[in-house]
């Protein structure tokens, strides 16, 4: 029988192929709901181990779980470090996304934790790897591997350019509301309302694009996926776990307090 690794698309197939790409944020440290959330028609999941709640601890079953559902998964580590990097993808993560990322230098430093050699400086350990031959191959996974580093301060998206040239960076994703803080601005609409904000949030998406790099964003809202669609991001967390149960208790609580319609 063919292994659900194997049947999974892998991220960087999916936001190559131009089309939009909606992920869900797994803020919570719960295999079910992730597992639930993966079934649905979201394209892959974002585990968030640096403001979520997942650890070291509860990081594989959120991956099986995931995977379990034929989703790929990316995890966010907790920050740039090559330790934690190297462990969430030997347990079975098809991508890391990078926090605070501000220059080439902390880019190529992501890059390095996220290939084996010689494309960098991975170490090889046999956790997945020996019983899933869908990642046996260390050259074929250092093509499957996506290294995303997040733009989300002041510095970032000044050099945006050249953390997009570092080679083996596969993908942008902005942080938007770290972003608008850095731009002395509450994140959310009166960010959005600010006319130097959103041309940073162009200018990074037309330079990632200029550079052959997907770029990514956290929408949190149907309208807001069509919004910074139209500047050319390609790939987006529609919602996360937190928001999308509050959003759906809210309505069904409200119409039973309401009671039956009397049309």
């Amino acid at each position: 029988m063919e292994s659900v690794a194997n049947t999974r698309p892998y991220l960087l197939e999916q936001w190559r192929s131009g089309r939009l790409s909606l992920g869900v944020w797994c803020s919570l440290a719960e295999p079910r709901a992730a597992e639930v959330l993966a079934r649905q028609d979201f394209d892959w999941a974002c585990i968030d181990m640096q403001h979520g709640y997942t650890t070291r601890a509860t990081l594989p079953s959120m991956i099986d779980a995931i995977t379990n559902a034929g989703k790929p998964s990316i995890v966010r580590v907790s920050w740039n470090t090559p330790a934690d990097i190297m462990w969430a993808l030997d347990v079975g993560a098809q991508g890391i996304l990078v926090p605070m990322v501000e220059s080439a230098a902390d880019a190529r430093k992501a890059v390095e934790a996220c290939r084996y050699p010689p494309d960098g400086s991975r170490s090889f350990g046999c956790l997945r790897s020996g019983f899933d031959p869908a990642i046996t191959e260390a050259m074929d996974v250092n093509r499957q591997v996506a290294c995303v580093v997040m733009v989300e301060t002041a510095a970032a998206a000044n050099d945006v350019a050249s953390i997009a040239e570092v080679p083996g960076v596969d993908a942008v994703f902005v942080g938007p509301s770290d972003l608008a803080l850095a731009f002395g601005l509450t994140p959310g609409a009166d960010a959005r309302n600010s006319s130097e904000f959103m041309q940073a949030m162009e200018r990074i998406a037309h330079v990632a694009i200029s550079h052959n790099k997907p770029v990514g964003v956290y929408a949190g809202s149907p309208e807001l996926v069509w919004r910074w669609a139209d500047m050319g991001y390609q790939f987006m967390t529609l919602e996360s776990d937190l928001g999308l149960l509050g959003s759906a208790a809210q309505p069904a609580l409200a119409a039973a307090r309401e009671g039956p319609s009397k049309s």
